[in-house]
């Protein structure tokens, strides 16, 4: 059960986020404030490395 919702995480930040596989070599990309949001509820005790693209503006919506 354990790896198909680790499965399912990672298919679903593939598609949402702005790039990436979570690896300390391909970081998953964060582009905007929903992409910043969808990463930020998927993310448990794992281990994922992010990069942020561009300044995000949380104040704004």
């Amino acid at each position: 059960m354990k790896r198909l919702t680790a499965l399912l995480v990672f298919l679903m930040l593939a598609v949402m986020l702005a790039g990436g596989s979570g690896t300390a070599e391909d970081p998953y990309r964060i582009a905007n404030a929903a992409e910043l949001l969808a990463f930020a509820t998927s993310v448990n005790d794992d281990t994922r490395y992010v990069r942020l693209i561009s300044d995000i503006d949380l104040n704004g919506s």
